[in-house]
């Protein structure tokens, strides 16, 4: 595979290379008749000897070297002499030499080598026809007249359906074009589908190729597991579908087209653009996503392209199937211009690239998703399949054992089994196969001479007798108990008839009638039997919980919930304690308690019963100092009427200070004194149950800054504000407009109260503000600020020699420029810094603020 980024490619293509990519009638090389073939003889006799020698040259990168054809000794030069009589009096004689060419036909072509198989260029990237035509192989080996040797031809590229630099898609074919002086592909070889060519795949933006991408969370995967599991199409005609929406959009739902016309995966076009944003909104989906547009796809399928939706329902599983799915998908869904031949570029895709990624023509083991101990048995699920009729369930209770067939589902889209035959601590492994065919009955074995009736009942009439040892089909997962027996329902003959379960056994040795698959990897399970919680009752410090034992079980897990919502666990005991007392209580709400039994990593199933009322406890979120006090907020308990603030000094007693509504979920604590530390908590009531507070917020209390002014001074816009006890130093906010606040200083003593903002930009008006710190803790802050236009006077200078000026006053500071000699600055009046041995101005200069030696400047 080779993989490039748009570059120059060194050197330009031969004018043949151009010819060949331009000329729109190119479809089939073999089929190909050009202009110059079609030249009248007259016309060919007219050639001068100089016109073919420029003809030679012109086409010399087509020729192969004389060693390497067969034949090469039979190719001479001659001379003809023609004599002519031009007039009574004077005869000419002329010589041409004429080269005889050999025609040699191209019987097979040899693969290419594997990195030349495929070119991958970022879509950012794509570079022009010439270059990428230039980076691809200039000769094939190929078998010439039926022989056996090969020979190194030379070759140029094209791409089969003309639209390379004119339209987005994201694949294109490029076939080659042989020499038609020297070389005709054999009828047999189809040029597009039997010849090797080369694909060019766009991939996304981020540089991540997306058909190559294997992982289950690509969009590639994503939309082939759609169009089987939710579509159910084989994996053919999914290959065919993913090929197209490769071209059309590379798998980014987000890809638009044709000038903004055409949107998503299939790049849904115009009116139907329309209709997938209507649809999606209409269904509470979002157009833009993966999820929204492939709905989208299965509600066009159904009822506007229902006879497509069935060809591809109905397509053969195999290779040839999925090259007929992407070229009937293109050729009667996209409808591309010249869909002919892009039709068998998107049908060679799905063949050669997504088949060999997805396909399988063998029927595919199911894969086991899921296994569960239930009141009922072991359930077990599997992932459904397209195109099977059923699925065999087997069964051992030992690695060594073999598999013993106990069920048959009756219906391809059926996901699931329950084996109800099992006891408590016992091991079963489990497997699946997917079944094809007509007879998805369950065979079973007569254990003794059997009448079968008409109906479920000895009242039914009697339809016959069976011999002991006949086998007979049983419809799966049908029974009913009449007359003090079990009667299955059994097809015999053609028809349905009703026997006796009590003399009928299983064949374990499966359905011979059906196709299966291998069997699927297996899961295990250690049955565990339903706990049944024997009582719940009230005791000292809580709600104990009983249950009765369960064989085979290591552990039990005690599980809460309230009434209407969801289990958690909240406690897990040994196997041989039976019972639990949950601490965690308080009334006000309903509870529901239930047990599993545990052995390792299987549970086995639970019922419940309820008790007792409970509210939980707040979650205080966040304390911090705003600007007109302490602020707290905590979380929302559901069933609470209200809730209780308390607050406490380190070292004292809780004492409560607010009473809010259930809506209500914060408080600001205006009382508190600057430089004290609190302690918040919160409790959530109903009626005259309190929940418990174990959630608390230390907060020291920083009062907000009282901003005094904003000046303007040469130096930059003056700030100050009062002082705030306790406050180890400020941090100082600047904004313009209905702009963020942007930290632009920080003081580091509680004592200083004042900055100077040098970044200010004479002209503008700015908002300031300050907050107060200490640690981590900040103070509120002002939210409107001081609001004042920063103004200043500057003077013109002129530099008299080439000077640095530099982002500080200094020369350890940055050097930000040169001036020359000469040049006309800037400089903000009224200020100068001495430092490093010089007198530094400030100047203004392209917007911004620098610092230049006074030495060097001159007032203009």
């Amino acid at each position: 595979m080779k993989k490039i980024g748009k570059r120059l490619l060194a050197g330009c293509l031969m004018s043949v290379l151009i010819l060949a990519q331009i000329r729109p009638e190119i479809v089939y090389a073999q089929e190909v008749m050009t202009d110059v073939a079609l030249q009248t003889e007259s016309a060919v006799q007219e050639t001068e000897e100089t016109d073919i020698a420029e003809t030679e040259a012109d086409n010399q990168i087509a020729y192969i070297d004389d060693s390497e054809v067969p034949g090469s000794d039979d190719i001479e030069s001659t001379e003809t002499e023609s004599m002519e009589t031009e007039t009574e009096t004077e005869t000419e004689t002329e010589t041409e030499t004429e080269t005889e060419i050999e025609m040699h036909t191209i019987t097979g072509v040899q693969d290419l080598a594997e990195e030349d198989r495929r070119i991958d260029i970022a879509y950012a990237d794509k570079p022009s026809l010439e270059e990428l035509v230039e980076v691809m192989p200039k000769t094939m080996n190929v078998y010439l007249d039926g022989g056996k040797e090969v020979y190194t031809v030379p070759v140029t590229w094209y791409c089969v359906t003309g639209d390379y630099e004119e339209t987005e898609g994201h694949y294109y074919q490029f076939s080659p074009l042989f020499d038609e002086t020297q070389y005709q592909l054999s009828a047999d070889l189809d040029l597009l589908t039997e010849v090797p060519y080369i694909s060019v795949f766009l991939y996304a933006g981020d540089g991540i190729s997306l058909l190559s991408s294997n992982s289950e969370s690509s969009n590639t995967t994503i939309v082939f597991n759609y169009l089987v599991d939710e579509l159910k199409m084989n994996s053919a005609a999914a290959c065919g579908v993913l090929a197209n929406i490769y071209y059309e959009s590379g798998f980014d739902p987000h890809m638009e087209g044709d000038n903004n016309t055409s949107y998503g995966i299939c790049q849904w076009h115009a009116d139907r653009k329309t209709n997938l944003i209507n649809y999606c909104k209409s269904n509470n989906l979002d157009y833009t996503t993966l999820e929204g547009q492939l709905a989208f796809l299965k509600y066009e399928l159904v009822n506007s392209y229902s006879k497509i939706y069935n060809y591809m329902l109905d397509e053969k599983n195999t290779a040839d199937g999925a090259y007929d799915a992407g070229w009937y998908w293109c050729y009667n869904f996209e409808v591309p211009a010249n869909r002919e031949t892009v039709s068998v570029t998107r049908g060679n895709l799905a063949k050669n690239t997504y088949w060999e990624q997805y396909g399988t023509e063998t029927l595919a083991a199911p894969e086991l998703t899921d296994i569960q101990n239930t009141a009922s048995g072991v359930w077990i699920k599997w992932k459904v399949q397209a195109g099977v009729s059923g699925y065999s369930i087997y069964r051992k209770t030992s690695l060594s054992d073999a598999w013993e067939h106990i069920g048959t589902v009756n219906g391809g889209d059926i996901d699931r089994y329950t084996d109800s035959n099992v006891k408590s601590g016992t091991t079963y492994y489990y497997a699946v196969a997917a079944c094809e065919g007509e007879d998805l009955y369950d065979t079973y074995i007569t254990t003794e001479a059997l009448n079968y009736r008409t109906g479920p009942g000895t009242s039914y009439s009697k339809a016959g007798t069976l011999d002991k040892g006949t086998r007979v089909k049983v419809v799966p997962g049908y029974s009913q108990t009449t007359d003090g027996y079990t009667w299955y329902k059994i097809h015999y003959a053609g028809s349905d008839y009703y026997a006796v379960s009590e003399y009928l056994k299983k064949d374990t040795s499966g359905n011979a009638n059906l196709k299966e698959s291998e069997k699927s990897a297996y899961k295990s399970i250690i049955y565990l039997s339903t706990v049944t919680v024997s009582k719940t009752e009230n005791v000292s410090g809580g709600v104990k919980v009983y249950w009765n034992k369960v064989n085979g079980a290591k552990n039990y897990y005690v599980y809460r919930k309230e009434s209407g919502g969801s289990y958690s666990r909240i406690a897990k005991v040994s196997g041989s304690t039976l019972d639990y007392t949950d601490k965690d209580v308080s009334s006000g709400k309903t509870y529901v308690y239930t047990a599993r039994a545990v052995s390792g990593s299987i549970m086995g199933y639970y019922k419940s019963t309820s008790t007792i009322a409970y509210l939980s406890c707040p979650s205080l979120t966040s304390g911090e100092n705003v600007m007109n006090g302490v602020k707290i907020i905590w979380n929302k308990v559901n069933g609470a009427d209200g809730y209780i603030v308390y607050r406490k000094e380190k070292g004292g007693s809780y004492s409560r200070i607010a009473k809010n509504s259930a809506n209500t979920l914060n408080y600001t604590d205006k009382t508190a004194v600057n430089g004290k530390t609190y302690i918040y908590t919160v409790r959530a009531y109903k009626n005259s149950t309190f929940s418990f507070y174990n959630s608390f917020k230390e907060v020291l209390c920083l009062k907000t800054p009282q901003l005094n002014k904003a000046v303007s001074k040469q130096g930059g816009m003056q700030i100050s504000w009062n002082k705030v006890s306790g406050a180890s130093g400020y941090y100082i906010y600047r904004k313009t407009g209905s702009s963020k606040w942007q930290k632009i200083g920080t003081t580091k003593k509680g004592s200083a109260i004042s900055y100077n903002d040098g970044s200010a930009i004479g002209g503008l008006t700015y908002s300031y503000t300050v907050r107060a710190y200490k640690g981590s803790t900040l103070s509120g802050y002002n939210g409107t600020g001081i609001v004042q236009t920063f103004t200043q006077r500057l003077s013109d200078y002129k530099t008299t020699e080439k000077v640095n000026y530099r982002t500080g006053a200094g020369t350890n500071y940055k050097i930000a420029g040169t001036f020359n000699k000469g040049v006309k600055v800037k400089v903000v009046s009224d200020y100068s810094v001495k430092s490093s041995d010089y007198t530094w101005y400030k100047i203004y200069y392209n917007g911004r603020y620098y610092y230049v030696a006074n030495k060097y400047l001159k007032k203009a």
